[in-house]
């Protein structure tokens, strides 16, 4: 354990995916798929991966697996925009109708979608009313799909009131460790899935046992910022994430 004065600057990880520098991970204002892969070359099914930054720091977990020839993966990611219809933002749409246009053309195995639910995209509607219009659109979004591909959905990962990371550099790990609530829209995403036979991958049994998340460990940080997960923690995840998958596709 690090003493009362935390961790240096360099001994964290606040990295993002390669999928930001190398320009797969779209910005807010673009919404043209760009043709992003793990492995492209190599053996086994095509997966996707879709969703905004919430996705994306599941990346680098993904491209741990690569090298083992278990899967292909495409990234499909964009900066703050989910994968279902909100209307409130152009180019979000356009990628939505972009990204499930070539789902049903290229009819990977597994689409795994992620995003931002346990907080809420800025929107003037209620908790209640939101949370109906996402499941409404993701209704749509699954029927659409799910008749030439398989569907996963991974749980968002905990939103902090503060940066663990950054809390770290002065204080130990305990000390940053920080209570996590699941938001009414997580809570019906995972009833959805169960009831419609959708796959659900829950990382959080292991991040946050009993709703309480640790910050890190003596080698690793576990969050880069209030509300994803670092690259160090989603490589780690590698392994456990290729078990879920061989899981998934066996169904």
């Amino acid at each position: 354990m690090p003493g009362d004065q935390g961790r240096s600057l360099d001994a964290l990880d606040r990295s993002v995916p390669d999928t930001y520098s190398n320009l797969c991970h779209l910005p807010t204002n673009e919404f043209v798929l760009k043709p992003c892969y793990g492995n492209k070359g190599g053996l086994g099914p095509l997966i996707y991966l879709v969703g905004d930054s919430h996705a994306a720091q599941w990346v680098p977990a993904l491209e741990a697996i690569s090298p083992t020839n278990f899967a292909r993966f495409r990234f499909i990611t964009k900066s703050s925009c989910p994968y279902v219809s909100l209307k409130f933002n152009k180019n979000c749409e356009k990628w939505i109708v972009n990204f499930t246009e070539d789902i049903i053309s290229n009819k990977p195995t597994l689409v795994i979608f992620s995003s931002m639910t346990n907080a809420r995209y800025i929107t003037p509607l209620n908790e209640e009313t939101y949370s109906k219009l996402w499941l409404k659109n993701f209704h749509l979004l699954s029927t659409r799909i799910k008749q030439s591909t398989q569907i996963a959905l991974i749980e968002d990962t905990a939103y902090s009131s503060f940066d663990s990371s950054e809390c770290l550099l002065s204080h130990r790990e305990l000390d940053c460790d920080f209570s996590f609530r699941q938001t009414r829209l997580t809570q019906l995403l995972a009833e959805y899935a169960l009831a419609h036979g959708i796959s659900y991958l829950n990382f959080n049994t292991k991040l946050c046992p009993e709703m309480r998340c640790a910050s890190g460990d003596s080698q690793i940080n576990y969050y880069r910022d209030a509300h994803h997960v670092s690259v160090s923690l989603s490589t780690r995840f590698g392994a456990l994430m290729k078990e879920n998958l061989k899981d998934i596709l066996r169904m």
